[in-house]
């Protein structure tokens, strides 16, 4: 263990989900290119050392500060020529412990911090980073104010370079309307009567905003000066100082119209504390608020005709989690590809839908499935979801063990970071009964946020896996979670019942399973759901469990 003081440089692709979600292959080999050519080479010109890399983000120790930061302005400027990948990096001049080939400390905290308030395309450093610098550089940095980073006990100040030149614009473009997803605008804060603590904790909050809202596939976030033309949009002002500071947050839908209000009153006791509980509540009401506005707009007209809006329907009716939403979402994907107007939309969201329903026990047919397999394959993306997908569906057919598990080798291993691959490739392993793998990429998942319509089919696929390794008690505190958010759907009943079974009470897991007949469709919905785990070692106990109770058990479904 060696303790030194060192310059800590924290870099972040910045969307790094989203891209993967509309062109992964193309976004993997930017990746693979920009490391080869741009990160390590920099790197290693200015003596740094690359100590972590996470796939999407770096953490590299410099001996010199102003060595460091000169890297972090090259790194970007290199970066303004490729329109695809930008990042954000932080920099801080600190304390670090190296062990066994790794650093923590202070220094490494501080930087990874920072990051989250670096501009796109820029870099955010603290004032014992910028009083290194010499005068030409020190030019590209502006005063920023005092920031309250989260988990960092004493405020800092911080300077931001401007964004590189492909980032940034003199007037905010109208924002085509994505795919399936809403596009929301966090307008940058501006300062209020010269107070850096106030301007400081609203910047922070708008970028917690932007990482929690990242994780979502329905909502599009960006930080940007302005509300464009079809944006949804979130303005932060602050008002008083010290214990009157008041944070008056608004919620502008695609109109300019606001639709949604929130005034929060800052704890002065616990700065970080506060900050994560202030931006962990307005993600989760500006979600639901956005959701909600969209619904209104979607369910309160005729079936739409707008491919795009037809896929964010379908997604809404999704997120109940219900047999007769999913039957009735899916119907309407199979009638938007039979229409043949799947070319203006990604497939990945209809194949998303299409398989989480036929997970869940809602019958999807084979034609809606080939359909989507030629859009995704005359697309060129998402190549590792699309074939873990066929070798899920073709499981379904005629049960290959080896080929599934195969499948779900090769998908981890192109996308290991991709939302959909680890919720889909958990369920794959939960048909096979691998349940460690199956946690792995459950946990995997969860770490990525809560916003992502997959949260509670990746609940209920965690707990089977609990199920399946004996861990009845585990298993039915995470159903618990699924049914606390909906009651409409048979799968949950299921595993209750078995894990009620298993610990002898019998009648409460008869009473879960009696449930599932007052469902539309709810028996069919249990038949073909059980019928993945009957062709597998991983469906025994499932199996043992519900034929004890004595009713359609698995042995009878």
């Amino acid at each position: 263990m060696r303790r030194r003081l060192a310059a800590v440089l924290a870099a972040d692709i910045a969307g790094y989900t989203r891209l993967i979600g509309t062109d992964q292959d193309g976004t993997l080999r930017a990746l693979f290119a920009f490391k080869q050519d741009v990160l390590r080479p920099l790197a290693d010109q200015h003596n740094g050392s690359i100590v972590k890399d996470m796939g999407d983000g770096w953490l590299i120790v410099f001996q010199s500060a102003l060595e460091a930061t000169i890297c972090a302005l090259s790194i970007q400027d290199a970066l303004s020529e490729d329109a695809l990948l930008s990042l954000r990096i932080g920099l801080t001049l600190g304390d670090v412990i190296e062990q066994d080939h790794d650093v923590f400390g202070d220094g490494v905290n501080v930087a990874a911090r920072l990051q989250t308030v670096a501009p796109i395309g820029g870099l955010a450093l603290t004032q014992s980073v910028f009083d290194t610098l010499d005068a030409k550089t020190a030019q590209r940095f502006t005063n920023a104010g005092v920031h309250h980073l989260r988990n960092v006990v004493r405020p800092v100040q911080v300077l931001l370079s401007d964004a590189s030149a492909a980032h940034v614009s003199s007037t905010p473009e109208p924002r085509t309307y994505e795919p399936g997803i809403v596009s929301l605008v966090l307008v940058q804060p501006s300062r209020v009567a010269r107070d850096d603590k106030a301007y400081g904790l609203a910047v922070d909050i708008n970028a917690d905003l932007l990482r929690l809202l990242q994780t979502s596939d329905l909502v599009a976030p960006r930080i940007a000066g302005a509300q464009a033309p079809r944006d949804y949009g979130v303005s932060i002002e602050v008002r008083g100082r010290d214990e009157q500071m008041r944070l008056h947050l608004t919620l502008s839908d695609q109109s300019h119209e606001t639709i949604w209000k929130r005034t929060i009153a800052p704890s002065s006791q616990d700065t970080a504390t506060s900050q994560d509980h202030i931006a962990s509540d307005m993600a989760a009401s500006l979600f639901g608020a956005i959701i909600d506005a969209e619904s209104s707009r979607l369910f309160g007209s005729i079936e739409p005709e707008d491919p795009n809006d037809c896929i964010l329907r379908s997604a809404i009716e999704f997120s109940e989690f219900s047999n007769a939403a999913m039957a009735e979402a899916a119907q309407r994907l199979a009638e938007l590809l039979e229409g043949q107007r799947l070319e203006s939309v990604r497939p990945r969201e209809v194949l998303r839908f299409l398989l989480s329903a036929d997970i869940a026990g809602v019958p999807v047919s084979r034609r809606s499935y080939a359909q989507v397999f030629i859009s995704a394959k005359n697309s060129g993306a998402d190549q590792a979801l699309i074939a873990l997908a066929t070798a899920m569906t073709d499981f379904t057919a005629q049960p290959a063990a080896e080929v599934l598990d195969r499948a779900i080798e090769l998908a981890l291993q192109r996308a290991p970071l991709d939302p959909d691959v680890l919720v889909f490739s958990g369920w794959a392993c939960v048909w096979l009964g691998t349940t460690g793998q199956a946690l792995r990429c459950f946990n995997d998942f969860a770490r990525k946020g809560s916003f992502h319509s997959l949260n509670k089919l990746a609940t209920l696929g965690a707990s089977f896996a609990l199920l399946q390794a004996g861990r009845d008690e585990e298993a039915l505190d995470r159903v618990r979670r699924v049914l606390a958010a909906t009651s409409e759907l048979a799968a949950p009943f299921v595993l209750r019942a078995a894990a009620l079974s298993n610990r002898g009470d019998l009648a409460s897991a008869r009473a879960a399973l009696a449930q599932i007949k007052r469902l539309p469709a709810g028996e069919a919905a249990k038949a073909q759901m059980l019928s993945r785990f009957q062709t597998s070692p991983a469906g025994i106990r499932l199996c043992e469990s519900l034929d004890r109770i004595d009713l359609q058990g698995c042995s009878r479904a």
